[in-house]
């Protein structure tokens, strides 16, 4: 089976998100897991999170604050 080759790795490693045959960002996971991204310098998100935890700011997610409502809003009602 031969491989178009607009899905063919790059020769140099990269790594490419491709969508419906186009290039398309990577997302910070995919920049996180790529073999060329390894050793690259910090992103300037990634040192204001640093200097953010160093002067003991907390995080602002609110993954698990909507996680419990959505859990809450999943139990049965009361029936009292």
């Amino acid at each position: 089976m031969n491989t178009p080759a607009s899905r063919k790795p790059p020769a140099d490693g990269r790594t490419v998100q491709r969508r419906d045959e186009k290039p398309e960002p990577r997302l910070p996971h995919e920049r996180d897991q790529s073999a060329d991204d390894q050793g690259a310098p910090p992103t300037d998100v990634g040192r204001q999170a640093k200097r953010d935890l160093d002067k003991g700011l907390s995080d602002t997610d609110r993954g698990p604050v909507l996680d419990r409502a959505y859990e809450r809003q999943k139990e049965p009602p009361n029936e009292g």
